[in-house]
This record gives C-alpha cells, sequence and structure tokens, in this order.
C-alpha cells in the first residue's frame, strides 16, 4: 500500500500523520517537540527521526511512500523546499537550507521506503494555506465566499481564499503573498501583536508576569482582572489590525484558528460586533493541525 507522510512544523511543536491513498484514510496525530531553537544538523536529524517514527507506525506489508508533506510558517519558498525565516525565533539556523537535499543527504531513504526509485518526492506548502484548504474542504466555502484564514500561534499566519481557490492577488485588496503579519502596526508590525508574544507583553502589562496564553485564559476565566483586561486588549488589537484588511478584501467571510482561539469567548467580542456590522461571518476552527493535514492530503 502506498502512503504520504504529513508533517506540520509548527514553533513550538510538529505534528504528524500518515495518509493512505488506497483506502483514503488519514492516521491519528503524532505529537513531537519542535528542536526549532537548534542547529541546522540536528533539526535535519529531527525531522529524519521523526518521519522514521510516523513510518514505523504504518503496520502494512510491502507499504512504501509516495510523498512526504510538510506545512511550514513563511516566509518560505515552497517550491524548492528552502526556509527563508529569518528574526522569527524559530528555525533561525534553517535559512537559506534546501531541506529536501539535506534529509536525503542524511539518511531519509534508509529510514523509510519510496515508492519512486530514482526521485525523492518533497512536497511543501504554507502552514495557513494547508489549514485553508482543509476549512474550505469542510465547509465548503467555494462560490461566492472571500474569506481571510488566521491562525493565531508563534506568528500571524493568513491565507486569503476567492471562490474556493487560494490568492495573492494584490488587486483584490491583499498583502503581498497573502501574508498579513508583516502589516504595519502601532509601533512595529502584526505579528508582534496577534501572536504568543503579544499575549505574552499583555501579560507582563496586567499581571506582571510573563504568561502563555493558557495560562492567562486560565486566570482570566477564574476571574483575574488583569489577565481579562489583558485578553479584552488583545481583542481589540485584533480587531483594530484585521478589521481595515477584511474590508480592504471585501471579505464576507473570517476563518480564526490556532491554539488561540480556542480562548476565543475571552477575546472575540470587539471584532464580533464590527464584523456583524460590515455583514462578514465569524468561523472558529479550533482543530488547526487536523484541517491542515486535510489540506495536505489534497496537494
Amino acid at each position: 500500500m502506498t502512503y504520504d507522510l504529513l508533517l506540520d512544523i509548527g514553533g513550538t511543536g510538529i505534528k504528524g500523520s500518515y495518509y493512505c491513498l488506497d483506502d483514503n484514510k488519514t492516521s491519528q496525530m503524532y505529537y513531537f517537540p519542535s528542536n526549532a531553537e537548534k542547529g541546522k544538523e540536528a533539526i535535519i536529524q529531527h525531522f529524519i527521526s521523526l518521519c522514521a517514527q510516523i513510518w514505523e507506525g504504518i503496520t502494512e506489508e510491502g507499504k512504501t511512500i509516495r510523498s512526504i508533506r510538510m506545512a511550514f510558517p513563511g516566509p518560505f519558498d515552497y517550491g524548492k523546499g528552502i526556509s527563508l525565516m529569518q528574526g522569527l525565533a524559530k528555525y533561525e539556523s534553517l535559512y537559506g537550507v534546501s531541506i529536501p537535499h539535506e534529509m536525503i543527504k542524511g539518511g531519509i531513504t534508509d529510514k523509510v521506503k519510496f515508492t519512486s526509485g530514482d526521485r525523492m518526492d518533497f512536497l511543501f506548502i504554507n502552514d495557513v494555506e494547508a489549514y485553508a484548504r482543509g476549512v474550505m474542504h469542510k465547509r465548503k466555502l467555494h462560490e461566492g465566499y472571500r474569506v481571510i484564514y488566521l491562525c493565531i500561534g508563534t506568528g500571524a499566519g493568513t491565507a486569503y481564499s476567492i471562490n474556493g481557490s487560494i490568492s495573492d492577488d494584490i488587486q483584490e485588496g491583499i498583502p503581498e503573498k497573502g501574508w498579513a503579519y508583516p502589516v504595519p502596526f502601532q509601533s512595529s508590525i502584526i505579528d508582534d501583536y496577534i501572536s504568543v508574544r503579544g499575549i505574552n507583553k499583555l501579560s507582563l502589562k496586567y499581571c506582571n508576569r510573563l504568561l502563555t496564553p493558557l495560562e492567562l485564559s486560565e486566570m482570566a476565566i477564574a476571574g483575574n482582572r488583569g489577565a481579562i483586561a489583558a485578553y479584552k486588549e488583545f481583542g481589540e488589537n485584533l480587531n483594530a489590525a484585521f478589521l481595515p484588511l477584511l474590508k480592504s478584501f471585501k471579505a464576507n467571510t473570517f476563518v480564526i484558528g490556532g491554539n488561540i482561539s480556542r480562548s476565543g469567548s475571552l477575546f472575540l467580542s470587539k471584532i464580533e460586533e464590527e464584523c456583524e456590522k460590515q455583514d462578514i461571518h465569524i468561523m472558529v476552527e479550533e482543530d488547526t493541525s487536523g484541517l491542515i493535514m486535510e489540506g495536505l492530503t489534497g496537494l
């Protein structure tokens, strides 16, 4: 039987699964640390090791791998599999590195058996684009839909779709490459505010200590006034940053994912109120990695 190995490469963790082409089914999720702060060789060997672990989870005789499919945050050369991330506190050592070349050189072919005997098949896609493809398929956001997809995590990842197709057409009011994270906002860029870093800064401001989004949300749910105020400002920042982008794009749907979206009740009220005035429907799709895997299978 033939399979694809699927990887969602995040800044804090990596999730993986395998997809069987013969029965059109995706496996359970595997979870790994990211090792995003380590050197090139360590990260490449980590990628090879986790592919091998997923491969070993396939029990069928005669199994082969058609492709390894990776969802990566940007900036990234997706056609060549080369990371272009710098200054984002993740995968700095992979800047300018051909991931397929390094994984082949590092011995991936000794760990898994590829279907093709003459070339190794690696496919790369922006993680939020994979998420967007998964949501489009799940929710049938096709004809008539103009959608911005936002995944809030270590950064503010975005993708845009028009009538069921991913678009980066700046003539349609879309930022360059469909990436909102570098758009100027307040004293820097959107990525510094609508992200884990943004939550961290607000926790220092309102609670006088550095807290993760989960810790801050637990405090807010328990009634801590500082935590509630922090999430309120986060929601105001989200509205101020993205409402102009939604208007410029003439969006009728705004999809929000990422782990922080699970705390949406603490910060979405402001943008929900403003989007209702603009007749923009907000959808929260929390199963970010599951939807990324679904998007990867359709490449």
